[in-house]
């Protein structure tokens, strides 16, 4: 016997006649629009004188409604050609469908099996018959779907049938209805509807169906078609063509940089995806909503068409939130007397929607609470009597502060006294089950599966209609029993119900969903979404393990300190996992630089009974400027005036800051009330602090630097005891404010125009100077500067120069090709700046002179021996132990042997592979380390040794070098990665 499942996949047209011929249509205007399309596709052909209003009237039988669960199930040519001899008793009242009867009654799964005798074939269908037809036809089973009893609520609650038709006089033209339902609504399972699954099978015609508007034909290539957003916290993506559900309802699909989606539902249209964000906030500034009118971008990657093929990767396409509509009241349904569920036209916030002052029964406030479900609706327990009543809202507001206003919703209370009923369920995976009831559910005591001792997790929260039960103990991968004990609906009627479920093992890969990087303070902050539940144990493939993320900068390297370690990732105890938020949490311990950064992501694990590891992320991010500026320098010009008595002066204070600053807002530096000076600043705090005069006059007069010309007056300022300015609550252009840890209040002295100072100075190559100023320099001359080696001066070229945070990097080279330092920069090498330099700065400051110390930053590298060999190889005394001996530029030395030994790798190819041999000790000899290297382990599959004729030796000094600095300089600085390899016979 044929499982009925199997048979659903071939599925054919309809047809409500016991004869076969071909559709045949009488036109006529009175014919309802439904009817006139179930004739036009040939699912209804009508009596001899075709489909007429006449017939539109008529009843359709048992015997009628057996041929379309044959057409419907695609064995209506077998049943036709079935020879089978058993039969029902009143076969004779239905002579010409004998065969069909003795089909159905050899294939009870059918679900005609009369009364086990009689078949009753000209008994009238009732509504519940005929619908129970539609729903085997879109997939749905009894019982493992729903009840016969409740066929008629599950198709409108579950399947979103409208049930337009009239099923209290259940006529051809009410089946014809109700069939346009069916053939519009999505299979179970996919995403196609009934009518395209008929047309894909070959048994509804293309063409008939494209102008009964019940096709469409799908394009050759499915893309993203546009990306709207008419309220701040739902994003709509339309697709030009029917998508895959699951696929589609994934939100680890769907990415905009800062936000996180709460969920993906897709539309009955199959191609349009409605994107909400994470319910937990609502301000933009959280992320938990947009900004009006403002332009963001999402990617759409992982989508899949209809017919399972991932949708090329639509990246970055930009969209626009416009919210101009006053949110409204959608829906207003009683449950029972003791609770009202309303649903708004968008989403809402739940700081206004949670209050039950905005709302009113009959024009009384009502006493009782609110649960706010996400994100556009809410249920109110408050005590109802029995009959007509009227809602009015005012104030409940939407993300963009719109406020809902209306008045007099009339609704109707009834009693309930049925406690909620189980409509669906499903198994996610061998521990997890999504169960649906019919009414929204309050509370559920407790569930388990198998055996009571096999519980669900506490508490169980129901959202909405539906309860996912996750279980400590997973279920066989056989039919399972589900029992929930006391389910109780907002009316408090209570019931244990029980489900049968056939649970699938989940194969499905985590993936990220998004990643979050903000300043959170002092700090910078790392919110990682998954696209399901992850371990958060404290194995290695929790979300927990700080090495599952690393961090990296511009150029692939990791990024060490401010909270991470030399590998580029947090501390454990860092991290925290949020199993309802599906988020990893973690702060560094400082703010990361200005910059390009990457994250990668991998290892972790879902919670499936069989779990099942990310692929590999690598998440994409840039730092802005979040570094407090300071002032650099300060200076006063002031000039006496000549011919007045007593003598006035005009004088000028100089204010540069490290970065460019804000002329507006709340950082604004123009700002004149925001400076004080005092004559006497030998002591800050006891200083007595006069602001300075309205008529002073402030100016720009560079992006970093501002004017202050005071208003003459008999003021010495440049000849005072100590002149001192305090400069309060000022920014930078990305908003940085000034001195933060003090109250956002600096203080600092002001003097002549002094000589730029030099911040540092350090030899990066053998021919390279590194010279930092401190100072924004707009004239760099080489001439002024020498590099002195002994008593010999060695001139320099200007290679390049950079300025930030209010510094000048200059670049120097060599001049002579030939020039070159030592490697470790030896004690007499300085750095010679002429006494009369012309470098200077925008205001004629020029740089201090003299002469100063070169520091060593020169790297150490391995180098070959002569000869070009990469290494020397001998063996020692000891069988199967080698000595490995490697080359520096300079005199080197090691760190302790742990770090040593991690920090270098030796590896020996053995049966075309290459195994690690293992070091046992390291000596070093000024510019020389030699490895004494056991390949006891190594076995080439012949010998059971190492080839020493034919094998290739690989010794790697590893990145995690650059913060260890287990091989350095004597000077500190750690020695270059590298790896280096060479045939045996090559260097023995």
């Amino acid at each position: 016997m044929r499982n009925l499942k199997k048979l659903l996949a071939v599925i054919v047209s309809i047809c409500v006649l016991a004869t076969f011929t071909v559709p045949a249509f009488a036109a006529d205007s009175t014919l309802s629009a439904d009817t006139k399309t179930c004739a036009d596709i040939g699912v209804l052909v009508g009596d001899g004188g075709g489909v007429t209003p006449e017939y539109g009237a008529t009843v359709p039988t048992r015997v009628q409604a057996l041929v379309m669960v044959l057409r419907l199930t695609g064995n209506l040519a077998d049943a036709q050609a079935f020879t089978g001899t058993e039969n029902f008793a009143d076969v004779s009242k239905a002579s010409w469908a004998k065969s069909l009867l003795a089909y159905a009654k050899a294939h009870p799964e059918l679900g005609f099996v009369g009364d086990g005798t009689n078949f009753n074939p000209t008994a009238e269908i009732t509504p519940q018959e005929y619908y129970k037809v539609l729903l085997t036809a879109l997939g749905y089973a009894i019982p493992a779907d729903y009840a016969y009893a409740d066929t008629l609520t599950f198709a409108k609650n579950t399947v979103k049938l409208a049930m337009g038709g009239d099923v209290e006089k259940f006529t051809i033209d009410s089946l014809a209805v109700a069939t346009d339902e069916g053939l519009k609504a999505k299979v179970k399972h996919g995403s196609k509807t009934l009518a395209a699954k008929l047309v894909d099978a070959g048994k509804l015609d293309k063409a008939a169906a494209v102008a009964a508007g019940l096709y469409v034909e799908a394009p050759a290539v499915v893309t993203v078609a546009s990306v709207s957003a008419d309220n701040l916290k739902q994003v709509v993506v339309a697709f030009n063509g029917a998508v895959d559900e699951d696929s589609a309802e994934d939100v680890g699909n769907y990415s905009i940089d800062g936000y996180t989606f709460e969920s993906a539902s897709l539309g009955d249209d199959g191609k349009t995806v409605t994107l909400s964000l994470d319910a937990e906030f609502e301000l933009s500034s959280d992320y938990g909503a947009f900004k009006n009118q403002t332009e963001y971008k999402i990617t759409v990657d992982g989508v899949k068409d209809a017919s399972g093929k991932t949708i090329a990767k639509a990246d970055k396409i930009a969209f626009t939130p416009v919210d101009t509509t006053i949110p409204s009241v959608k829906e207003v349904t009683a449950l029972g007397t003791k609770a009202l569920k309303i649903v708004f036209t968008e989403p809402v916030k739940k700081s206004s929607a949670s209050s039950t002052s905005k709302i009113k029964i009959d024009g009384k406030s009502i006493a009782g609470s609110v649960k706010y479900n996400f994100s556009d609706n809410v249920i109110i327990s408050t005590t109802m009597t029995v009959g007509e009543h009227k809602l009015s809202i005012d104030g409940v507001e939407d993300f963009y502060g719109l406020k809902v206003n209306v008045k007099d919703i009339a609704f109707t209370v009834a009693e309930d006294t049925t406690a909620p009923e189980i409509v669906s369920a499903k198994a996610i995976d061998l521990k997890k089950v999504e169960v649906v009831f019919n009414e929204p559910v309050k509370a559920v005591t407790k569930a388990y599966h198998t055996s009571s001792s096999k519980t669900a997790t506490l508490p169980i929260t129901p959202d909405d209609t539906k309860v996912t039960l996750t279980f400590k103990d997973a279920m066989s991968v056989n039919n399972t029993t589900v029992t929930l004990e006391n389910v109780e609906d907002y009316s408090g009627n209570k019931a244990t119900r029980t489900v049968d479920v056939t649970p699938v093992l989940d194969t499905e890969r985590p993936t990220v969903s998004s990643v979050k990087v903000e300043k959170d303070g002092s700090v910078h902050k790392f919110t990682v979404t998954f696209s399901e539940s992850v371990k958060e144990d404290t194995t290695a493939a929790s979300a927990e393990e700080g090495s599952n993320y690393v961090i990296k900068d511009k150029d692939a390297k990791v990024v060490s300190g401010k909270g991470l370690n030399s590998n580029g990732s947090p501390s454990d105890n860092s991290i925290t996992y949020t199993d309802s938020k599906k988020q990893a949490v973690f702060s560094l311990s400082a703010l990361l630089a200005a910059g390009d950064y990457t994250i990668e992501i991998s290892g972790i694990q879902d919670t499936a009974v069989v779990s099942n590891t990310m692929m590999p992320y690598t998440y994409s991010f840039t730092i802005g400027d979040t570094s407090s500026p300071t002032i650099s320098r300060t200076w006063i010009e002031q000039d006496p005036v000549t011919g007045t008595s007593p003598t006035k002066y005009d004088a000028v204070i100089y204010v540069q800051f490290s970065e460019d600053m804000a002329v507006e807002g709340n950082g604004n530096v123009v700002d004149k009330f925001k400076y004080n000076y005092t004559l006497n600043y030998t002591s800050p705090a006891a200083a007595t602090w006069v602001p300075i005069s309205t008529d002073s006059t402030l100016e720009m007069v560079a992006p970093d630097t501002l004017k202050i010309t005071l208003p003459r007056s008999t003021i010495n300022y440049k000849d005072a005891p100590k002149l001192g300015i305090k400069v309060t609550l000022v920014s930078d252009v990305a908003g940085n404010f000034l001195a933060a840890s003090n109250d956002y209040v600096t203080t600092t002295s002001v003097g002549a125009k002094d000589d730029i100072k030099l911040d540092t100075i350090k030899a990066t190559a053998t021919n390279t100077i590194e010279v930092v100023f401190k100072g924004i320099l707009t004239n760099i001359s080489a001439n002024d500067f020498k590099v002195k080696v002994g008593a010999n001066e060695r001139p320099v070229d200007l290679e390049t120069y950079s300025t930030a945070d209010g510094k000048t990097t200059a670049i120097f080279k060599l001049y002579n090709e030939d020039d070159e330092l030592d490697a470790d920069v030896g004690a007499n090498t300085d750095l010679v700046i002429d006494a009369d330099p012309s470098t200077q700065d925008a205001f004629g400051a020029i740089i201090e002179s003299g002469t100063f110390a070169i520091e060593d930053k020169i790297v150490p590298e391995a180098i070959d021996f002569a000869g070009d060999v990469e290494f020397e190889l001998a063996k020692a005394l000891t069988p199967e132990t080698y000595t490995l001996t490697l080359k520096f530029s300079e005199n080197i030395t090691t760190a302790v042997a742990v770090q040593l030994y991690s920090a270098l790798t030796v590896k020996v190819d053995s049966n075309d592979t290459k195994d690690d041999a293992s070091i046992t000790n390291i000596v070093v000899n000024g510019d020389e380390v030699t490895l004494t290297v056991d390949t006891s382990g190594i076995d080439d599959g012949l010998t059971g040794k190492v080839d020493e004729v034919n094998s290739v030796w690989e010794v790697s000094l590893l990145d995690a070098n650059n913060t260890v600095k287990a091989i350095k300089d004597l000077n500190g600085n750690a020695a270059k990665p590298f790896t280096r390899s060479a045939k045996y016979s090559d260097v023995d």
